[in-house]
């Protein structure tokens, strides 16, 4: 029963997936259909319904891509030859995988494009190359990211092609926005808190990679680099508390019913007696709060610009439990008994760890802010 089940199984399987690309044929998805009857022969090499579609969906994809390279040839778009090239390159990936697909070449006969490929390549980078450079001599931002994709396209392509990776690195250079994130004023005893604050907002816009457009440095690599600093990141606590600290104490009288107290003598036994427990219990409750409000600007630094400000609040709360009970602890349910485990507070935080702790919860909005802000330069 259970091979019957498995057969069924699978024809059904293989009866979709011999649908899936006859259907994507129909709809002129000639490229899905070819992929489809080629992955299908890989597993069965017989198979009819993938040889025909095979048959049928490969010319009608040569057609269209070459039908489509004859429109770009003849129109004016000075990125035309990307397009020609990335047709060109998928002609080129489907007889790769002919190859690949002994049972398919029984089938079709594939056409190599390599060297129509390499030729559309060539002028792709002739076209951008001279459009790099135009846009690279206007001499503003704009124009220089406008070049740093023209000669990344061509890096990816022929890293050795000319001079290009020099004009990628010049034009990425020419449009960056070099972003100083100045030091945190702060209270000296606080001091070491705010350092860490600040290293690890540096840390995240260096390891991000918002843009390859905008650089972010501290105010001493800005000094030793002797870098042009076009925005100022300034970062500054408005206000802030730390080691607000409120203690209450709480006594609860607490009983169990139904509690073994002893035990009485029969005639000719022992029997448990049961009763009422009670206890009273002392539990203490010390909160620690601290919270705290950053404000951030960005300053275009040579116009003296606010470009923009915004503000973040954070808090946290330390708290601690003890406590003690008279009585019988038997009264007691889990949670009293884990504050009366013991009787003395622990040593209270030191002030910097809860400021790194009510910083947590600022970090995030600031880093998330910086993320929006600097993505789209």
């Amino acid at each position: 029963m259970k091979l019957w089940y498995l057969f069924l199984l699978f024809a059904l399987m293989a009866s979709v997936h011999c649908k899936s690309g006859k259907k994507a044929l129909r709809q002129g998805n000639y490229e899905h259909a070819v992929y489809d009857a080629l992955d299908r022969l890989k597993k069965a090499p017989n198979n009819d319904n993938a040889r025909e579609t095979l048959a049928k969906a490969y010319p009608a994809m040569v057609n269209y891509y070459l039908n489509l390279n004859e429109r770009s040839m003849a129109s004016s778009d000075v990125l035309k030859w990307d397009k020609i090239f990335d047709n060109l390159a998928a002609l080129s990936s489907v007889y790769d995988e002919v190859q690949r697909t002994p049972a398919a070449l029984e089938v079709i006969t594939p056409t190599d494009y390599t060297r129509e490929q390499e030729d559309a390549k060539m002028k792709l980078i002739a076209a951008r190359y001279k459009l790099g450079s135009d846009e690279l001599a206007k001499g503003y931002r704009e124009n220089a990211k406008l070049a740093y994709d023209h000669f990344l396209r061509i890096y990816s392509l022929d890293p050795t092609y000319k001079d290009a990776e020099d004009k990628m690195y010049e034009a990425q250079n020419a449009a960056t926005i070099f972003v100083e994130v100045t030091p945190i004023p702060m209270q000296r005893a606080y001091s070491l808190s705010c350092d860490f604050f600040q290293n690890q907002i540096l840390e995240f816009v260096r390891a991000e990679n918002l843009s390859p457009f905008v650089q972010f440095v501290s105010s001493a690599e800005a000094k030793s680099r002797d870098l042009r600093i076009d925005h100022l990141l300034q970062l500054e606590f408005d206000e802030f508390v730390v080691g607000n600290a409120f203690e209450k104490e709480t006594v609860n009288n607490v009983t169990k019913d139904s509690i073994i107290v002893g035990t009485a003598k029969s005639a000719d036994s022992t029997i448990n007696v049961y009763g009422t427990v009670k206890a009273e219990v002392h539990s203490f409750r010390r909160t620690i709060s601290s919270n705290g409000t950053l404000d951030l600007k960005v300053i275009e630094r040579n116009a003296q610009n606010l470009l923009t400000q915004r503000k973040f609040s954070g808090g946290y709360d330390y708290v601690d439990e003890w406590g003690y009970f008279n009585g019988d602890e038997r009264a007691l349910d889990k949670k009293e008994k884990d504050i009366c485990k013991r009787n003395k507070p622990l040593v209270n935080p030191a002030p910097n760890d809860l400021f790194i702790k009510f910083t947590v919860p600022i970090y995030d909005q600031v880093t998330r802010y910086i993320r929006e802000y600097y993505k789209a330069f």
